[in-house]
């Protein structure tokens, strides 16, 4: 069985960041990101009370941890983190136990 580790990130912008332009930075930000080793894919998303949620899957629980090092030296990663509050940041990594599909 595969060993997926799952990232998630909650967090909050800067308030004078449009959710346009976070969202515009974040595809830009997935041309460096989608080339790190292990990844598999991501997911953004809202909340009504403006916080957000990024979740990362990566093949292991080593790819995902070297992952936040090697994306704090990628230039598109790092203009996608100026527009989020850094006291905001909570991340989590966990071990996908079971997956289900209907």
């Amino acid at each position: 069985m595969l060993e997926i580790a799952v990232g998630i990130v909650q967090l909050r912008l800067f308030e004078e960041v449009s959710e346009n332009e976070f969202l515009a930075a974040s595809n830009i930000m997935m041309k460096e990101l989608g080339s790190i080793d292990g990844f598999i894919d991501r997911e953004l998303l809202k909340k009504d009370d403006g916080s957000w949620m990024d979740l990362l899957h990566w093949k292991s629980m080593d790819a995902a941890t070297k992952a936040v090092k090697n994306a704090l030296r990628l230039p598109l990663c790092l203009e996608y983190f100026k527009l989020i509050d850094e006291s905001s940041i909570v991340l989590s990594h966990y071990s996908l136990s079971q997956h289900f599909e209907t």
